[in-house]
């Protein structure tokens, strides 16, 4: 099946109704990004991450949305992000809540708080992915793009010690002009330490990345994308590592016009959005239910407001830039 047929059966047999011609209650899943809170300073952060709010979810509160999420029937799998999610205390009770309900999970992590100990208690729930963040072969490069002196030393610790308990461990690689020209080297180093996945993208327009300092130029982009193909066809024939090419910001929004989402993301908050690079907030879990909320979704889906933005966006008049402006807070339209 092709990839826009696959989306469109999505859209038309499994998001807009379930087997009794119904709106389905939940989405198939969820984000949750448990705190802004981070250890490092990324200068491409899309979610400009780094001090914690105030008025972020407790952990009673995160099990009071997980519990009723449960009531309703459960999500298929959860991504915990952040921030850095490590520094969430009592993680591991979250994950407990919902590996008895089944699902299975995903983490988005720089990788730095990992450590033997927490590995060994991971090694119970199911998990899709472990993704860890590393930008280079080079700790001055990566240490310097993310802000943290020593981090790439502990990304790579923490990579070798999933690789050593089998964790299914994926590597994330944000393609900036300090890197771009060592992508063939970067793999090798790699697969020296045990890396089986390596996903490749493009700075995303939002957050601390809307100064547009670390964009690639069109020429830099097609030297890129020209790159990964080439490690993308050798590595299959090869079948020692896969690599794979992250949807870009352009796609991503085309996408989110065409296709009705999938999941969605809780952020620390409780604010509500579908994805990571529109500005626009459909509810908060503090103040009604997710399957609430999640019925919000499809007027959403089909709103002015929302088709207009992306429009703009793609034409680059983007007068409201995601996660550097103020989020725009979506009303149901009158028609």
């Amino acid at each position: 099946m092709e990839h826009s047929s696959f989306f469109d059966f999505l859209n038309n047999e499994l998001i807009n109704y379930n087997s009794n011609g119904e709106r389905i209650s939940l989405p198939l899943s969820i984000q949750l990004e448990l705190t802004s809170l981070c250890n490092m300073h990324c200068k491409y952060c899309y979610n400009s991450s780094g001090v914690k709010d105030n008025n972020e979810l407790s952990i009673d509160q995160w099990i009071i949305v997980l519990n009723k999420i449960i009531e309703r029937g459960g999500i298929f799998q959860c991504t915990f992000s952040g921030g850095e999610p490590l520094l969430f205390p009592n993680l591991n009770i979250l994950m407990d809540t919902l590996y008895k309900d089944g699902t299975s999970f995903n983490l988005i992590t720089n990788g730095c708080l990992l450590n033997e100990e927490q590995v060994i208690k991971f090694k119970k729930y199911n998990w899709n992915w472990i993704q860890i963040s590393l930008d280079s072969q080079f700790a001055e490069i990566h240490d310097y793009v993310r802000g943290y002196a020593g981090g790439w030393e502990k990304a790579v610790n923490g990579i070798k010690i999933l690789v050593a308990n089998n964790m299914p461990v994926h590597v994330a690689c944000v393609v900036t002009k300090y890197n771009l020209y060592n992508l063939k080297e970067f793999v090798s180093f790699c697969k020296s330490i045990g890396v089986t996945k390596i996903r490749f993208s493009e700075v995303l327009f939002s957050g601390r990345a809307c100064d547009g300092k670390l964009l690639l130029t069109a020429e830099e982009k097609d030297y890129f994308k020209k790159t990964v193909d080439e490690l993308m066809l050798y590595n299959k024939k090869e079948q020692d590592i896969k690599i794979e090419i992250a949807t870009s910001y352009r796609e991503q929004l085309t996408n989110l016009k065409k296709y009705a989402p999938l999941s969605i993301i809780i952020r620390p908050n409780g604010d509500v959005k579908i994805d990571c690079v529109l500005p626009f907030v459909i509810g908060n879990v503090k103040e009604e239910s997710l399957s609430k909320i999640w019925q919000n979704v499809y007027s959403f889906y089909d709103s002015k407001i929302k088709n207009e933005y992306i429009d703009n966006a793609l034409q680059g008049e983007i007068k409201v830039k995601n996660n550097f402006d103020p989020d725009i807070v979506f009303k149901k339209e009158v028609k």
